[in-house]
């Protein structure tokens, strides 16, 4: 009795370990034809991308910055030095294709024009880092509405730094410019940026 009683769970162990194997089986087999649909799709898109032909670039609406704040002055040399690389960079051309891969940007413009786009996506990452910094720089320096000038000209652009929304968000409150505060918010709302729910909750916070 205690034999038969310590041998008898095997049979069911077997076949459930069967069955583990045989679930795992098929969804090998699913992940597998996935993988192999997904690399279709992207050969195939890759292909057509390599195929189109080039738009021309000078149609394209650049980012330009305003007089207003290139014209910003300050005592404080980081913020100079930060004002002096915009400078450079207005004299570029800048383009924000946040979001978008080298396919899509291919099939948009043409595979031609894949290094000249890319270096000014290159310029646009520099400028908003840049705005970034200028704008805190100017906080600390005292000069608040100088600050509020560049980090809201960072957000018009398409900026997605958290940090310039949420140092805006609080300049703004300190100002008492809550219907800036809206206007912020729900440009927070169409950032893709993996900090999105951060930003909204500190903006929506006051």
């Amino acid at each position: 009795m205690i034999l038969s009683s310590f041998y008898f769970p095997f049979p069911i162990l077997f076949f459930l370990f069967f069955m583990f194997l045989i679930i795992s089986a098929i969804f090998r087999r699913r992940a597998t034809r996935k993988d192999e649909a997904v690399m279709r799709d992207y050969l195939e898109a890759e292909s057509s991308a390599n195929a189109t032909r080039a738009v021309n670039l000078s149609e394209l609406t650049y980012i330009t910055v305003p007089d207003k704040i290139l014209q910003i002055s300050s005592d404080n040399e980081e913020a100079m030095q930060c004002r002096d690389t915009v400078r450079e960079l207005s004299e570029k051309r800048i383009l924000n294709l946040n979001g978008k891969t080298n396919t899509e940007i291919k099939l948009l413009y043409g595979a031609a024009n894949l290094e000249a786009l890319s270096e000014y996506d290159e310029s646009f990452t520099t400028l908003c880092i840049t705005l970034n910094t200028w704008g805190t720089k100017l906080h600390d320096a005292g000069q608040d509405e100088d600050a509020m000038d560049v980090l809201s000209y960072a957000v018009e652009i398409g900026s997605d730094i958290s940090t310039t929304y949420l140092t805006l968000g609080d300049l703004y409150f300190s100002a008492g410019k809550f219907d800036a505060i809206d206007d912020l918010v729900r440009r927070a709302e169409g950032l893709e940026s993996l900090s999105k729910g951060t930003i909204l909750h500190h903006l929506r916070s006051y």
